[in-house]
Parts: structure tokens; C-alpha cells; sequence
């Protein structure tokens, strides 16, 4: 893993992996709408829970967190490749639907 460092405009500096820092700034940006008024519901990002967590932690214990479309099709396409590979009568060639 790569560590990265970050500058901000402020002055501000934040030094670290790739994979520690996107949860950190998505907590950030959240954490900036929310110090504007704005009233967040749900946040729609990728499966990783380290994000959600942190926000949870940080925020707000009640924010929802909805997986995005692609983690969406792939968590479905998976489970369904799955369910094929360990059920008998879906292993043939042609399946009929």
C-alpha cells in the first residue's frame, strides 16, 4: 500500500495509507454538509464499512449508508454464481427460466 500525503488549503496536512485515508475523508466531507445545515438521511458509497463506522463514531449513530449501483450488481451477481455453483439441478449448461 501506498502512503500518501495530503495538503489542504487550510494549512492542514494529513499523512497515511490510500486505503485509511478515503474513509477519513468521506467522514470529513459528511461532516462539512452537515456543519452547513444540510440534513442527511443516508449516504450512498461502496461496501466498505470502515467509512460508515467512523461517521457512526463521529457524527451521526443514526446516518444509513445504501450501497452504490456497481456494489449493488455485484453483490447480486455473486450470490446468484453461487447459489448456481452449490445447488445440483443449476449446474446444467441451459436453464430454462
Amino acid at each position: 500500500m501506498y502512503n500518501i500525503s495530503l495538503h489542504y488549503l487550510d494549512g492542514t496536512k494529513l499523512v497515511g495509507s490510500a486505503k485509511s485515508m478515503e474513509p477519513d475523508m468521506v467522514v470529513e466531507m459528511v461532516g462539512n454538509v452537515m456543519q452547513q445545515g444540510v440534513k442527511m438521511e443516508a449516504i450512498i458509497a461502496d461496501d466498505d464499512t470502515a467509512a460508515i463506522s467512523n461517521i457512526h463514531r463521529n457524527l451521526d449513530p443514526g446516518l444509513k449508508k445504501y450501497s452504490d449501483k456497481n456494489h449493488i450488481k455485484k453483490n447480486i451477481s455473486n450470490s446468484l454464481y453461487n447459489l448456481q455453483k452449490n445447488t445440483s439441478h443449476c449446474q446444467q449448461r441451459s436453464l430454462i427460466i
